[in-house]
């Protein structure tokens, strides 16, 4: 049990990434916060199969991340519950593919609101709670277009580039007590892929020098080793999950 008895939220977790986050945290001991934005049956599904699973008891809590009052109403939540919060996994996400002529403010305004400014005032909120702890780790999720830019995303790579340079700039300021770190997937397989047909998916596998896309356990596993002692010494990374796409 790498996390008995500490008390997760992970943003987005209703469904891929965050879903299989919190669902491992679960199985190491952690008692998770779900959090969604309109899937409520799907989260409470998330969270009555977790608890059937587990010895533990989670939390379900709707907020959008770009509202910082539900953010706070979020993290106020988790405290009532649990009394201490001791990770965050700032996962949620959403990403809107334009070309730059279709890329209207409004779409600029809602990808940076959930992706960017969502998780700083996240990660805001939770480092008041860990400072009074003297402890606390965040974990945020970005993804590898933070670094090779995208093509056809200008405002979605722009949001996760923010969010690398900002785990390690809340690193440097949250240290010594709260450790902050990142993971960068590339190509995962969740159900956001589930429209791609096999010779979209082999198509998309052939740029992967690993030559297939991760899997949410993949991801998953990531975020636990860093949520857990075994990273203890670790602060202001971000961990690139691409299968070889970026090299550095």
């Amino acid at each position: 049990m790498k996390l008995k008895d500490k008390v997760a939220i992970v943003t987005g977790s209703s469904r891929g990434i965050g879903c299989r986050i919190a669902e491992i945290f679960a199985e190491n001991g952690a008692n998770v916060v779900i959090n969604y934005l309109h899937a409520e049956n799907v989260a409470n599904e998330v969270a009555t199969n977790i608890a059937k699973q587990t010895n533990t008891k989670p939390l379900v809590v709707q907020a959008d991340m770009a509202d910082v009052k539900q953010i706070d109403n979020l993290v106020n939540k988790t405290v009532e519950r649990f009394g201490r919060i001791d990770i965050l996994v700032n996962n949620a996400g959403i990403a809107i593919r334009t070309d730059l002529s279709d890329t209207t403010e409004e779409i600029w305004d809602r990808v940076l609101d959930v992706n960017l400014k969502g998780k700083f005032f996240c990660a805001k909120a939770v480092a008041e709670v860990m400072a009074s702890q003297k402890t606390g780790n965040i974990i945020n999720i970005s993804s590898m277009r933070g670094i090779t830019g995208s093509k056809r995303s200008v405002h979605y790579a722009v949001s996760m580039a923010g969010v690398n340079v900002m785990t390690k700039s809340l690193a440097a300021q949250l240290a010594p007590f709260i450790r902050v770190n990142g993971i960068a997937p590339g190509y995962t397989m969740t159900d956001l892929h589930a429209h791609l047909g096999k010779a979209d998916i082999q198509k998309i596998e052939s740029t992967v020098p690993l030559k297939r896309f991760a899997t949410v356990d993949e991801i998953a596993s990531i975020a636990l080793f860093l949520a857990s002692d075994e990273s203890a010494y670790i602060t202001g990374e971000t961990i690139v999950a691409s299968g070889g796409v970026v090299m550095r």
